[in-house]
């Protein structure tokens, strides 16, 4: 499937758009900001800690490309996370 640059731009100012993409600004801040507060921690478990703080680490960088997403030429996909 390929989108326009034209297309993806009109969608990102349609107001639902918008909307969506503030719930996933606070999804991403709330992630954040139990990492850096410790909530990946587990006292009982390296590997749990281990695999909980790499969970998270990876839900913010997916929601940091749902974010970021744009056209860019020349790409094999044609997305691009900025």
């Amino acid at each position: 499937m390929s989108i326009a640059k034209e297309d993806l731009d009109q969608w990102k100012i349609h107001p639902i758009t918008k909307e969506v993409m503030a719930i996933i600004r606070d999804w991403r801040g709330a992630y954040a900001e139990s990492l850096a507060m410790g909530g990946t921690f587990d006292p009982d478990s390296m590997e749990i800690t281990f695999g909980n703080t790499a969970k998270t680490i990876g839900v913010i960088e997916g929601l940091d490309r749902i974010l970021n997403i744009a056209i860019t030429e020349g790409e094999d996909d044609g997305y691009e996370s900025k």
